[in-house]
């Protein structure tokens, strides 16, 4: 068992702090003196991001410290499996993959190769060099959905609607009472301290920290292209960030809401190539028709994003002609694209893009 924090019977008010000089993982590491979770809110499926959860647990002194990486799109149905395999054991691909191709985000994914199947092969080959005492166990932190017994979508929903409090109750069970120190991946609207307007209804910070006694520490991905070394962690009072409202219309400061920043200087999506295996299709297109009545669509944000690393500008145009000719292939929204197109710093791409989205409407029209 690695280092044991004794738990206390209140939430700490003081602060986490750090020397600004400090890099990135020592300060993660150095972190768990204090807490025995830090949960860091991340935005799903960058290349930058990979590769830093990869030094992570290369890191020695992070294999120290750290039991658990806890994953917000593993579906817990299939812990023993994934239990397994990050162990070293022999295991069908087949069926390890289950552990993200089943997730209650099934019917949003695009393709194969995912953010998360690539850090557990990861943490995997890290393991089968480490004494077993010493290994990563990573948990499976979204509901156990088995969908070989979805057979309407009121089986479903259950699962979708309750995440966050899986999430809390998982983190409880494995981490908190059984005395572990976790890294805890999610996307950044998860873990967000106080939250007034919390996803799925219920706050897994607050009750994370409840019931451990004592804060965790939350960490924050932002872009900043001004800072020449990147990534760098810094406490969200050194930030530009404190006094910004974490949602319009409630007055709930980040420094209110989170410990820390950390800065990358580019994020890149990951280049995910759609589906194109048969029996895959064959099995989305299942669960669709229980859950939506129709066929698999790929989301219009994801496809477009593709498309785009793909062709460059001329995916745009290759969107816009599949859209019009091929509607069952892409389910379209034009909220989502904008979205899409105010991320993109290529003005002639968005641009284009732009334009498509006026098109198409006029196309309806």
């Amino acid at each position: 068992m690695k280092k044991i924090l004794m738990t206390l019977g209140f939430i700490l008010i003081s602060k986490f702090s750090f020397s600004q000089n400090e890099g990135s993982i020592a300060r993660i590491v150095k972190a768990y003196d204090s807490t025995s979770i830090v949960a860091f809110g991340e935005r799903h499926d960058q290349i930058e991001l990979i590769e830093y959860y990869k030094n992570l647990v290369n890191d020695k002194s992070f294999q120290e410290k750290v039991d658990d990486i806890v994953l917000e799109l593993g579906n817990s149905f299939y812990q023993e499996v994934l239990d397994r395999y990050v162990s070293g054991q022999n295991i069908p691909f087949k069926e390890v993959r289950n552990v993200w191709f089943s997730a209650t985000n099934s019917l949003l994914q695009i393709g194969n190769l995912s953010a998360i199947e690539i850090l557990i092969k990861h943490i995997r080959e890290v393991n089968l060099n480490l004494p077993k005492e010493k290994q990563f166990r990573v948990i499976a932190a979204d509901p156990p959905v088995n969908w070989n017994v979805i057979k309407s979508p009121s089986d479903f929903y259950p699962f979708l609607g309750r995440r966050d409090l899986h999430f809390a109750t998982i983190i409880w069970n494995e981490v908190i009472d059984k005395k572990r120190n976790a890294f805890v991946i999610m996307g950044r609207s998860h873990l967000l301290r106080n939250d007034p307007k919390p996803v799925n209804y219920v706050n897994l910070v607050d009750i994370l920290e409840a019931r451990l006694g004592k804060r965790i520490f939350i960490i924050r991905v932002e872009l900043d292209k001004t800072i020449e070394k990147t990534p760098v962690i810094k406490d969200i009072e050194n930030t530009n960030l404190k006094e910004k409202l974490i949602r319009k219309n409630f007055n709930q400061k980040f420094k209110e809401s989170i410990d820390a920043v950390i800065y990358f200087k580019k994020l890149n999506s990951l280049l995910i190539e759609p589906f194109s295996d048969k029996k895959d299709i064959e099995e989305l297109d299942r669960r669709s028709l229980i859950i939506n009545k129709s066929n698999f669509q790929f989301n219009s944000y994801d496809y477009l994003s593709y498309l785009i690393k793909k062709h460059g500008e001329e995916g745009v145009g290759i969107f816009e002609q599949l859209v019009k000719t091929n509607n069952s292939l892409i389910s379209y929204n034009e909220q989502l694209v904008k979205i899409f197109a105010n991320e993109i710093d290529d003005m002639t791409i968005k641009n284009k893009i732009l334009e498509m989205v006026k098109e198409l409407k006029n196309s309806k029209n």
